[in-house]
């Protein structure tokens, strides 16, 4: 496989608005579903959250105010909930020891209404 070398886009500290492109699931290191979100001329970050499905997980709290109702003992398709829906979210730049990198705020993902 051919890979392009691309160059690296910024992304600004602040409020930002797109649209929830994909749900991913992985397990390593941890169980943790993943929203895609694409916005701002195609750019696209990732935020995760650990795959605990309760009223009260990060998880369930970010469905909750998307209007989603958690029945315990219900089992929900979260892509099919969410996929092509408007969020409004935060980002902020952490230093790492190998540079700089835009984050999503876990908690500021929002429905943009």
């Amino acid at each position: 496989m051919k890979l392009k070398v691309q160059e690296v886009k910024s992304i600004e500290d602040g409020a930002h608005e797109g649209i929830i492109d994909d749900v991913r699931y992985r397990t390593e290191p941890y169980e943790y579903t993943d929203l895609v979100i694409k916005f701002e001329g195609g750019k696209t970050m990732t935020v995760g959250y650990p795959t605990m499905l309760s009223p009260v997980s990060k998880l369930g709290m970010m469905l909750q105010s998307f209007g989603v109702e958690l029945v315990f003992g219900e089992e929900i398709d979260i892509g099919e909930l969410l996929i092509g829906k408007g969020v409004k979210f935060v980002t902020m730049t952490e230093n790492k020891p190998n540079g700089k990198f835009a984050k999503i705020v876990r908690e500021s993902v929002k429905p943009n209404e």
